[in-house]
């Protein structure tokens, strides 16, 4: 098994390019008001607005590699906020890499990747993908963001990474900066709103610059709290925004009731690249202007992806939908599968605090303590 689905127009990409940008940290309820970004805002007139909801454990790494890869995080996985791993199966990016529709030799797009370390992490090649770091810790708040424009700027009109051959046509660029002031200054503060208008003055001299022929999507990672905090599963953190305009996409739309994996789908519609099986997304085709004829096709062919991944579910004696098939779509009989928690993380988890428990008990009992106390202490851990 190939591990995806052709897409049925391979020689008709939507765009030439694709610029795709993370503002670490942003609210969706203070970067969707004019007020702090009037003129990405006033795109919407010429593009779509997306509706996004992130997965339970807002945290970056854990965002980030969903809306990459569109395989569902499972729990363990916040430990490595920083340090997050790939699950190893094809997504759109590393397939718009490798892939060549003419069979000349040579990769039809290049990808490079600007700022933040964690998504080194999920495509460490070098030599495929150049990565331009640019963050410094948390008490960075400027400096990383100011290098990465600059960087941003360069690919965009043209410059050549040093050690490649050609300058890319899809770049990721994910800006810590905010994150790092509403972490330090909490959210409701003079701060976090200055630096969404510097961020706002900066990000439109890029626009201003970027090709007609490319593609433009502005999201978050996550949102915060009042107070600057996010992990938890609260409905302020979950909500981002995402802004997309460009060739071939609606304009004056708005997409609710997405999820952060369904922008996994985008290398793929967007470069005519086929789809992985792996990616738990749905394709948001209401944002794209094409034929009716063509976005059933599309529709077809994401539907088929996912029937591909049950059955492999199947196949692996994994939880699985019973009686799906490619030809009828039922996107409903899909669970959501927010945390991708398998059976045995569950047990782990079930006997790790049964031993964990046991080893409190026998610490108490070979104390001073007594039985009643030590019984007490297990049984409350």
């Amino acid at each position: 098994m190939k591990g995806y689905e052709e897409n049925p127009f391979p020689d008709e990409p939507l765009t030439d390019g694709l610029l795709f940008v993370v503002i670490d940290g942003g609210r969706q309820d203070m970067m969707s008001n004019p007020e702090y970004m009037p003129n990405l805002n006033s795109r919407v007139e010429d593009g779509v607005y997306m509706e996004v909801r992130t997965n339970p454990l807002t945290m970056t790494a854990i965002c980030i590699k969903e809306m990459a890869t569109g395989v569902p995080s499972r729990p363990n996985e916040a430990l490595d906020n920083f340090k997050p791993t790939h699950p190893g199966s094809l997504d759109g990016w590393n397939l718009l890499v490798d892939h060549d529709a003419d069979n000349d030799g040579t990769a039809d797009n290049n990808l490079g990747i600007i700022g933040d370390y964690v998504w080194k992490y999920l495509y460490p090649d070098r030599e495929k993908v150049p990565f331009s770091k640019h963050r410094y810790g948390h008490a960075d708040y400027y400096l990383g963001d100011e290098e990465a424009f600059v960087t941003l700027n360069n690919w965009i009109s043209g410059e050549i990474p040093e050690g490649y051959e050609k300058s890319p046509n899809a770049i990721i660029t994910h800006l810590s900066g905010l994150d790092s002031v509403g972490h330090r200054y909490m959210a409701d503060s003079d701060e976090y709103r200055e630096k969404l208008l510097w961020l706002y003055g900066y990000l439109e001299e890029i626009f201003s610059i970027v090709p007609d022929n490319w593609t433009v999507v502005v999201t978050s990672d996550h949102g915060l709290t009042e107070t600057g905090q996010h992990g938890s599963p609260e409905e302020i953190i979950r909500q981002t925004p995402a802004f997309m305009w460009g060739p071939n996409i609606k304009k004056g739309v708005v997409i609710k009731d997405m999820i952060q994996r369904d922008l996994a789908t985008l290398p793929s519609i967007l470069f005519s690249l086929p789809l992985p099986h792996a990616v738990h997304g749905q394709i948001p085709l209401d944002a794209f202007d094409i034929s009716e004829e063509k976005r059933q096709a599309y529709e077809e062919w994401n539907w088929k992806a996912a029937v591909e991944r049950n059955n492999w579910f199947k196949d692996n004696n994994l939880p699985y939908v019973e009686g799906l098939s490619k030809d009828e779509i039922e996107w409903d009989k899909l669970p959501e599968d927010e945390l991708g928690i398998r059976s045995i993380d569950v047990w782990i988890s079930i006997i790790a605090i049964f031993v964990s428990s046991i080893l409190v008990y026998r610490i108490f009992k070979s104390s001073e303590n007594t039985k009643i106390s030590a019984n007490q202490a297990g049984l409350g851990f």
